[in-house]
């Protein structure tokens, strides 16, 4: 067949498998993929060939995965700043579409550099001229314009982020080794960390298996010899078929035109196989144990099986258990993992891993396991003005392949639709707290200010929920202001003591009794005297489950009283009320709460304002006077003083 092709075609053909061989996407392009089985129960190795293009969420991931296994998912911890951002990871050319750095991810600010801007706050010359070696054409541009005068084009051309992330671009579309890229890198930017762990969460059907399970790991073993892969899901069944999927693509002629690899006829099972340059393929279910091998690369793949699962604490609990104990601990100490799934649960596995608050948001960030995760979570419609895939709000994912019959269909249970096709495992509705009972204020009224908050006691411990609120004469309560983050006791309690200065008519400070109250209150009292300012602080005993507790609070919002900000407090502090009581991250809810159960007690304490009474008039008139009812009534008799009084 090859004696048929012209040279052209013969040039496109070695193209193609350069590229497959550089880059993850190139690899998933060139390779016919295993979907469902030909023959249902007949044959155990033969599955039918997925025939799609790949869509832009397939692209991210692919890219996010590929430079996590190359370790180029650099990052600045003490900023949490990285060197990729969504344009990168959705193969746009850097400095096309947008300036560098826009978006989530932003190049790291403030990390020691060898080479920097060489004018610093200085305006730049408007005949400056491009020293990176990966402009030049930029460059000729220029010069055939005559140049840019503007700023933010000299920072664009001419940052060190520009020339590092043309060096990823390069990476992701085969015309650069990942270790010249790491070099560069290194010349670059000082003292870095790698990101080697990425997380995928994506509605059903969304194939992130099929890419992540499949595809991933053996363009991964084609490249490497003696890889060791392990893969791990909610049972064997499902371990089985993505083994034998895998196994598939590396039968096939293409994977060997392009390794030179093939599975060696010695290992042929499904759950345990391997190439014959030694990398191997292991899956096994997460309870079932793994155990008596390391592995290189971890993936773990839908480890909550169903709705029954997700809901039992037990199952719950034990997958946990064995992700800590069995699957994580075969790592080697430089292996990389990947996590993929739909959300079930907010106390499952990823809801677990991820940061405390986490509200649906993607990016690079450190999680309540101790290690820092690039998470990619693309909802089935789009909720969010910061979506990395660049949707507006409304709008679904894979269109092309998705109609919205399919879709209204999957809308029909509102929990399943918030959990497995949005990520979020609370509807949005809420299940106690109504989101269509919350109003919204766009001028604050007068009355009197409460602060409430709910504590964390250390940096390492729960975060802080700390709230300014406006409660007008019809009890109407305002959110005014919304403080929540992990930080130190000194942290909040200067925050607190600042809210107190700005708040006018401030009443009460509002937490909770207990240990709380035995951690924080001698802390306060020694900011209040030495900043000399002086407040009311009012300590609520919570002695039942927080649901109990919460009531006053629930009833407040679904009787229409709690308006919010038209801004990101407001709509975060919605979210925190959503998920309540499925999830750890109820510190909103609890100062609310707080709050609510002081006023109830202050309200039912408050002396009544006795109207003035008219004088009931029986009828007539005497001497133009109204007659009244005291005027008929007989005279009161002397009170009896006690007999044992003496």
């Amino acid at each position: 067949m090859s004696a048929s092709l012209t040279p052209e075609q013969a040039r496109n053909v070695l193209r193609k498998q350069a590229l497959a061989r550089a880059t993850l996407t190139g690899f998933a392009r060139y390779i016919d993929i295993p979907g469902v089985p030909l023959h249902d129960g007949v044959s155990d190795r033969e599955y039918e060939v997925i025939d799609t293009p790949l869509a832009l969420h397939h692209v991210m991931m692919l890219n996010a995965m590929q430079l996590m296994a190359q370790g180029l998912l650099f990052y600045d911890r003490a900023s949490m700043a990285s060197l990729v951002d969504w344009s990168l990871l959705r193969g746009e050319k850097p400095g096309e579409n947008q300036r560098v750095g826009a978006g989530p991810l932003n190049p790291p600010v403030g990390v020691e550099k060898k080479q920097g801007f060489p004018y610093g706050d200085a305006d730049p010359p408007t005949d400056f001229k491009i020293s990176n070696p990966f402009t030049t054409s930029v460059q000729e541009s220029l010069d055939k314009s005559g140049g840019y005068t503007a700023p933010e084009l000299y920072e664009v051309y001419t940052s060190d982020a520009y020339f590092v992330r043309t060096a990823l671009y390069q990476v992701l579309t085969g015309t650069m080794s990942a270790a010249d890229a790491r070099r560069i890198v290194d010349e670059v930017y000082g003292g870095l960390d790698i990101c080697r762990r990425v997380m995928l969460m994506m509605p059903p059907g969304s194939a992130k298996s099929t890419y992540a399970s499949v595809v991933f790991p053996t363009w991964v073993m084609g490249q490497s010899k003696a890889f060791e892969t392990i893969l791990t899901g909610w049972g064997d069944p499902i371990c089985r078929r993505h083994g034998k999927r895998a196994r598939q693509i590396c039968t096939s002629p293409q994977y060997r035109a392009l390794f030179g690899e093939q599975v060696d006829p010695n290992t042929r099972a499904a759950e345990d196989w391997q190439l014959t340059n030694f990398s191997s393929y292991k899956s096994s279910g997460i309870q079932a144990g793994i155990s008596g091998f390391r592995t290189h690369g971890l993936i773990w793949d839908d480890m909550i099986k169903g709705r029954q699962d997700a809901d039992s604490p037990t199952v719950r609990g034990a997958v946990w258990n064995e992700y800590v104990d069995s699957a994580r601990s075969r790592k080697t100490p430089s292996a990389w993992e990947v996590g993929v799934g739909t959300r079930w649960h907010e106390d499952e596995h990823m809801g677990r891993i991820l940061p405390d608050g986490y509200n649906g948001e993607s990016g690079l960030m450190e999680c309540r396991d101790g290690n820092v995760w690039m998470v990619l979570c693309f909802a089935a419609e789009c909720e969010r003005l910061d979506d990395p895939l660049g949707r507006k709000p409304g709008e679904m994912i894979w269109q092309e392949w998705f109609d919205e019959e399919y879709w209204q269909d999957k809308r029909r249970s509102p929990r399943s639709w918030a959990s497995l096709y949005q990520q979020r495992p609370a509807p949005e509705e809420g299940l106690l707290f109504k989101r269509e009972r919350f109003k919204y204020w766009d001028e604050l009224p007068e009355g009197d200010d409460f602060i409430s908050y709910d504590p964390g006691v250390s940096e390492i411990g729960d975060p802080t929920a700390m709230h300014r609120w406006r409660v007008d004469n019809e009890a109407r309560i305002y959110l005014v202001e919304r403080y929540y983050a992990q930080v130190g006791m000194d942290v909040w309690i200067e925050k607190l003591i600042h809210w107190v200065r700005i708040s006018k008519r401030l009443q009460e400070v509002v937490s909770e009794s207990g240990v709380i109250r035995k951690a924080a209150e001698p802390f306060i009292l020694r900011a209040m005297r030495k900043t000399k300012t002086f407040f009311t602080q009012s300590w609520v005993n919570r002695s039942a489950k927080k649901t109990a507790m919460a009531a006053s609070a629930i009833a407040m919002v679904n009787s229409g009283q709690v308006f919010m900000p038209r801004n990101s407090d407001g709509e975060d502090f919605i979210a925190g009320c959503l998920r309540f009581p499925n999830t750890n991250d109820d510190h909103d809810v609890d100062s609310f709460a707080n709050l609510c159960l002081r006023l109830e007690v202050m309200w039912e304490h408050a002396p009544r304002v006795e109207e003035d009474k008219k004088p009931v008039i029986i009828g007539g008139s005497f001497g133009g006077e109204p007659m009244k009812v005291k005027s008929f009534m007989p005279p009161k008799y002397p009170k009896r003083k006690s007999r044992w009084m003496r």
